[in-house]
């Protein structure tokens, strides 16, 4: 089973002190063969979650942002509702 971490940077701000820390995280992990993504959150449109529940059932979110477009080729999905 090949194992694969993608590491969310919430910080809006490129190469400040979040970004070096995933930086050193996924060498780290990388240095063990592990496979590893940087995300820079900040690039991507997601919307607030509404709590509607509309994405139960269906396996991804009802909003038409990046979430959905994010999510399913990084294997995060399917959406729970919650």
């Amino acid at each position: 089973m090949d194992i694969r971490f993608v590491l969310f940077n919430g910080s809006p701000r490129k190469w400040g002190n979040t970004e070096l820390c995933l930086q050193r995280v996924a060498r780290g992990l990388s240095a063990r063969d592990v496979a590893t993504e940087i995300d820079p959150l900040s690039e991507f449109r997601i919307a607030p979650g509404r709590a509607c529940q509309a994405c139960r059932g269906r396996g991804r979110c009802v909003q038409d942002d990046d979430l959905n477009a994010m999510a399913r080729p990084r294997g995060l999905g399917p959406c729970r509702g919650g």
